[in-house]
């Protein structure tokens, strides 16, 4: 399986604490979604994630990253 991923934000928020969103693409089943991962920093160490987001259930929320989306998704659409 190859997956493709369209960087559309980045947060950096200082000391380590950073979310990057991809819009994602499975080659073999055609799926789209939302990868996030991210990385926190602190007195307790270091930590990174990720996760896959269901691409319409991330839609249903409003905020920045959201909004990066539907520009890149926009966009494609013209």
């Amino acid at each position: 399986m190859t997956v493709e991923k369209e960087l559309f934000f980045k947060s950096e928020k200082g000391i380590g604490n950073e979310d990057w969103y991809f819009l994602a693409k499975d080659s073999e089943t055609g799926e789209e979604y939302v990868h996030h991962e991210w990385s926190r920093g602190g007195l307790k160490g270091y930590t990174s994630r990720e996760e896959k987001l269901v691409l319409a259930e991330f839609l249903k929320k409003f905020g920045t990253a959201q909004a990066h989306l539907r520009e890149l998704l926009q966009k494609r659409a013209s």
